[in-house]
């Protein structure tokens, strides 16, 4: 469990590109629940956006982004 949310799953993509991202999360979040919780890790500077648009185009939903050290990211998504 990732404090308030109960995550099923946790992506490790740091030091990986944007379409590893994409797609280790797309494939993830395939095999998930509807309300499940995901939490993906990445140090890619457009993470952000690319999540984005990935819950835009799939209608799962960004929940919260943490700031981590070493300019890392820890995003929460939930599967609808």
């Amino acid at each position: 469990m990732t404090g308030e949310y109960d995550v099923k799953k946790t992506i490790d993509c740091i030091e990986k590109t944007c379409s590893d991202l994409v797609s280790d999360t797309s494939d993830a979040m395939k095999s998930m629940e509807s309300n499940d919780y995901i939490e993906i890790l990445s140090d890619y500077e457009d993470a952000e956006d690319e999540l984005k648009k990935l819950v835009l185009d799939t209608q799962h939903e960004l929940v919260r982004i943490f700031e981590e050290e070493n300019d890392v990211k820890r995003f929460i998504l939930r599967k609808i």
